[in-house]
């Protein structure tokens, strides 16, 4: 049965937005990749705590999420260790290291996000 009509505006719109939601993940994927290299990248030399088991820094670890049928979407940088929260938190965040990799990311990232929208980078804004 051939479509005509309404029924191929449909279409394209929903193949528009499958295609978006696709690329949007796999920009996910992509940024959780570039946030874990670049923790370890930094860390290699002691950046941010005293390397003594290289626990830390081996199992920390990025990836994304999706929720709510793809409607949220992101990626994120975690210590696999149960005391990664003293590195990020004790001694007022002097150790601290996953916020700090983040951020550098989180400009780029909405910009990204932009282009697959069509909209301007403008657009995207920053909530902290």
């Amino acid at each position: 049965m051939q479509i005509t009509g309404i029924e191929v505006v449909q279409a394209n719109i929903t193949g528009i937005f499958e295609r978006r939601k696709a690329a949007l993940s796999a920009l996910c994927l992509f940024y959780a990749a570039k946030v874990e290299a670049e923790l370890h990248r930094r860390q290699a030399g002691n950046k941010y705590w005293t390397n003594r088991t290289h626990q830390a820094l081996d199992r920390s670890f990025g990836n994304a999420f999706s929720e709510s049928g793809g409607t949220i979407v992101g990626f994120f940088l975690a210590h696999g260790v149960q005391y990664g929260a003293y590195l990020e938190f004790a001694r007022n965040g002097q150790n601290a290291a996953i916020w700090k990799v983040m951020k550098d990311f989180v400009k780029p990232f909405l910009a990204d996000v932009a282009k697959i929208y069509g909209l301007q980078p403008e657009a995207m804004r920053v909530v902290e």
